[in-house]
């Protein structure tokens, strides 16, 4: 029998790992999240196109890559098992968490718009009115889906172990929806704190929104990543042994 994922305790020692770690976290990802918001900035400026999108998406990746990997070993193996504290460090590894991004970004990409004809119109014609949240939110449920059955290459690379998309199918086999409910729960809270902001700060304060919400997107990017380590530690250690 296949043991199931606890959605809950993990959603619980994600946030558990991002508060009881924020000093490591902050010191690792300051570096990299001031190179995404020059990166950001540089985007906003630039002409819109796919391939300018494209690029500055490339240029984003191998930042991105040093943040997570360093959240990924901060919460299975602690602070101490950085190779630099500030995230200022590319090997293997790095690399291979780089090509691993370039590929779920090709995959989610295809499989977006495929949803976006197949789906998104679904709403409409079942119930014959304007639903067009009804047809964002099943997209939004089976690209992270697909997302969490194949992710489990990321903390993999992280901890320096080879593995491949096919294997973390087979990983995750029989806890698809529960993987998929564990990766979205922790973007609830944060959602919510924004909305209340939203609602009861001025709006001459809303005006500098970015800067209000720059540490909620920060404590819930952190927490999905933990989420994610959390649960490949899970099936590792519990299926993986079966």
């Amino acid at each position: 029998m296949i043991p199931s994922l606890p959605i809950l305790s993990i959603v619980l020692r994600a946030y558990g790992k991002v508060f009881g770690n924020m000093g490591a976290l902050l010191r690792a990802w300051l570096i990299p999240m001031l190179l995404m918001i020059v990166i950001d900035a540089l985007r906003r400026d630039a002409t819109y196109g796919l391939l300018t999108d494209f690029a500055y998406s490339l240029l984003e990746m191998p930042v991105y890559a040093l943040a997570a990997i360093a959240c990924h070993r901060i919460v299975l193996l602690g602070s101490d098992s950085l190779t630099n504290p500030w995230s200022l460090h590319w090997s293997r590894r790095e690399s291979m968490f780089f090509y691993w991004l370039f590929m779920f970004a090709i995959m989610l990409y295809v499989a977006a718009m495929l949803l976006g004809v197949a789906v998104l119109a679904a709403p409409d014609r079942a119930f014959g009115y304007d639903a067009d949240w009804l047809g964002g939110a099943i997209m939004i449920v089976v690209l992270f889906y697909l997302y969490g059955r194949f992710a489990m290459v990321f903390p993999a690379t992280a901890l320096d172990t080879r593995m491949i998309m096919s294997q973390s199918w087979l990983l995750t086999a029989g806890n698809g929806l529960r993987l998929t409910i564990t990766l979205l729960l922790p973007i609830a809270p944060v959602y919510l704190a924004a909305r209340l902001l939203e609602w009861s700060l001025p709006a001459d304060v809303m005006q500098y929104a970015e800067v209000i919400y720059f540490p909620l997107e920060l404590i819930g990017g952190a927490a999905v990543i933990a989420t994610l380590s959390l649960s490949y530690q899970f099936l590792r250690d519990e299926v993986g042994d079966n």
